[in-house]
């Protein structure tokens, strides 16, 4: 076990791109051919990386709520109370927890007795360099 922070855990959900996540941990599980032997502990890190993920989305929502106006239903943080709102989710993210350790993804694979290298899109390893070390 380590610490981690809760920002770099958030951060392992991807990006926004065009109303949709990227580059985050069910991206990188998706994409990622590697063996089961090293697959399973990046599975059981996607699922402690969405329940930590999960606890922050809801304190996000909280702070929206206490900070924001309500309009047609939905809350919009605006003005004056936009600098709180920031503070006070910055100050949430910058706290540490303990987490699990490194996963360890492979380099290389074997397919039919030749090595290949094992394709990361490059936005993942940024996102998740908190969580996962490439091995020889």
């Amino acid at each position: 076990m380590r610490q981690v922070k809760l920002g770099e855990i958030y951060r392992a959900r991807g990006i926004d791109i065009d109303g949709k996540l990227a580059n985050g941990i069910e991206d990188l599980i998706a994409v990622t051919d590697i063996p089961a032997r090293f697959g399973v502990h990046l599975a059981r890190l996607g699922n402690r990386l969405a329940t930590e993920i999960q606890a922050i989305e809801k304190q996000r929502v909280n702070l929206i709520k206490q900070f924001g106006t309500e309009k047609d239903g939905n809350y919009q943080v605006e003005g004056e109370n936009m600098a709180p709102f920031i503070a006070e989710f910055d100050s949430m993210l910058d706290q540490e927890i303990e987490f699990i350790d490194k996963v360890q993804i492979p380099a290389t694979k074997m397919i039919r007795g030749e090595t290949q290298d094992i394709c990361i899109p490059i936005g993942c390893l940024m996102n998740l360099d908190p969580f996962i070390e490439i091995i020889e």
